[in-house]
């Protein structure tokens, strides 16, 4: 195995959708078998082209590809939300990790440090500090990863599973605490890398 694979990051175009369509489709596997209750199996919905290149074209959005040999091993995926000002919430814009993934037999050779890196270059050009992203509890694999590079939970919420408590249940709901799945899934940020 190389360890000291070169590999290329660069904005992704429509034409690179079949290649892309692939590790999409591992990343929406990953999440479908662990919570089938969420997510819709990707055989039956694929991840479509028009969403892929309205990414890609998107005047606030871009998909970003790792590449060698011109074989498409990682991308991630960004979009800019913009949040207005309330009485409880600053006003922002952020850039938000929509999606990611290194091909397995491409891992732990910085391709994933890489893509975060110029997902970071992308938002800076934007005028944006740093991403924001979105982990589901189930993959520690990508938690340790996003930690590994500085990122830091923000934010936590929890999924009772789908069964709603109605008045009644509330004095039964301790005794059945153990049935209840926290799914959740952490938000984190990370701020600007310096090289």
């Amino acid at each position: 195995m190389n360890l000291n694979l070169s590999f290329d990051i660069k904005p992704a175009v429509a034409a690179d959708y079949e290649h892309l369509s692939v590790l999409w489709r591992s990343v929406e596997c990953l999440h479908y078998q662990a919570l089938p209750h969420i997510f819709r199996n990707p055989d039956e919905e694929p991840p479509t082209r028009s969403a892929a290149e309205n990414l890609i074209v998107g005047p606030d959005s871009t998909i970003l590809i790792a590449e060698t040999n011109n074989e498409i091993v990682g991308f991630v995926a960004l979009k800019i939300y913009r949040v207005e000002q309330t009485p409880r919430m600053r006003g922002r814009r952020f850039a938000m990790v929509e999606n990611m993934a290194v091909d397995p037999l491409h891992r732990r050779r910085g391709i994933g440090r890489a893509l975060l890196r110029a997902a970071e270059d992308w938002a800076t050009e934007r005028g944006i500090a740093g991403l924001q992203l979105f982990v589901w509890e189930f993959n520690d694999a990508a938690a340790r990863f996003y930690e590994s590079e500085g990122f830091v939970t923000e934010l936590r919420g929890w999924d009772d599973g789908g069964r709603i408590l109605r008045a009644g249940d509330f004095e039964n709901s301790t005794s059945r605490g153990s049935e209840r799945r926290v799914v959740g899934l952490r938000l984190g940020h990370g701020s600007a890398f310096s090289f």
